[in-house]
């Protein structure tokens, strides 16, 4: 006979399995929910679902019941009164702010339908062994889907940025940059880590800063820095003799989206350039422990899926730096980070 615990944790395993099975509902009606700018039409107060679908063009029973299971998880608030009228909740108040330096920029990129979309060629990714997240939908690279829209570029875009925002202190309190003459932050997109290093005292005393990445991006930062020491280049480091040549460099979460051919070639151009007695921080997720939910787990689908990247163990790093020119000197996964880990190279 089963006990009155085993059947309650037989109830609690089954629900947990439906929420996971269904859990895509959730994520494709929110994608619907931001698409419709709903959150920010509900800025001025409540509107009823008539007012709505007129102002978003939509079928007014159907946007109500897109509205009222997203308010069953706390996004929106249905009126207990008055039936299809809806009001921002806490947190769909917060996917109102979509400014430059918002985390809230990654709840619309990874609810973008592209991206969604992407996973369902998961299977045929992990048959080939080659990613289908973006070709299957017609794009070469996730970096094409990007440039054709705008919108998309700039949540990405402002993801990082934000992501860098956040690790800034945790950077600092581990590194200090005045050993350097000069520092260049591969892939550094609109130069914040630099920036911000430049006016701590942890970099002081370098010389110069270069913020290095693709030339579409460069080209749409911002000239508001005013430290002389501080320069944008554009270039591609994976084409030969294009790294600017420095004795510190800065990957920030930048390798996780390359596969280990990727890595190995990269690391090979950096060599070209770095000083002898150089440093390379890397800056980038390490999966670990097994069989414990942590977000880097997640992350790996989507690198297979749309970068043909790799989240990847203490292992698996050690692994593809050995066949590098480069030798690992430390490895700190930090415990003050939820997401980030410092990988510290030099020349072997």
């Amino acid at each position: 006979m089963i006990s009155n615990d085993d059947y309650l944790m037989d109830i609690k395993d089954r629900d947990f399995l439906l929420e996971v099975a269904i859990g895509y509902t959730k994520s494709i009606s929110l994608s619907i929910a931001l698409k419709l700018n709903i959150p920010q039409l509900l800025q001025s107060g409540p509107k009823s679902c008539e007012e709505l679908a007129k102002i978003t063009n939509t079928h007014s029973e159907n946007l109500y019941r897109l509205l009222r299971t997203l308010s069953t998880i706390g996004i929106f608030i249905e009126d207990e009164e008055k039936d299809g009228v809806f009001s921002n909740s806490r947190l769909s108040l917060l996917l109102t702010n979509t400014s430059n330096s918002s985390w809230i920029n990654n709840i619309y990129l990874q609810s973008h339908p592209n991206v969604i979309k992407s996973f369902m060629y998961l299977e045929k990714t992990i048959e080939t062994g080659e990613s289908h997240g973006m070709t299957s939908q017609g794009f070469s690279s996730a970096w094409e889907m990007f440039e054709l829209d705008t919108k998309l570029k700039s949540y990405f875009h402002n993801t990082m940025t934000c992501f860098t925002q956040d690790e800034i202190n945790t950077i600092l309190k581990y590194i200090d940059f005045n050993e350097f003459e000069s520092v260049v932050d591969l892939g550094g997109s609109t130069g914040v880590l630099l920036k911000a290093i430049a006016k701590s005292k942890n970099g002081i005393k370098v010389r110069s800063f270069t913020n290095f990445d693709l030339p579409h991006v460069i080209s749409q930062n911002k000239q508001d820095c005013e430290d002389d020491r501080y320069s944008d280049v554009s270039g591609d480091f994976f084409i030969l003799d294009s790294i600017p040549k420095a004795d510190c460099y800065t990957l920030k979460f930048i390798l996780h989206m390359f596969n280990d051919d990727k890595v190995l070639s990269l690391l090979e151009n950096l060599k070209r350039s770095i000083d002898k007695n150089g440093k390379v921080y890397i800056f980038d997720h390490i999966v670990q422990p097994k069989n414990t939910p942590s977000a880097p787990f997640y992350f790996d689908l989507q690198m297979i899926l749309n970068f043909n990247g790799k989240e990847r163990s203490v292992k698996e790093w050690k692994d593809v730096i050995d066949r590098s020119p480069f030798k690992i000197n430390s490895i700190r996964v930090l415990s003050d980070n939820k997401r980030m880990s410092l990988i510290e190279l030099s020349l072997k």
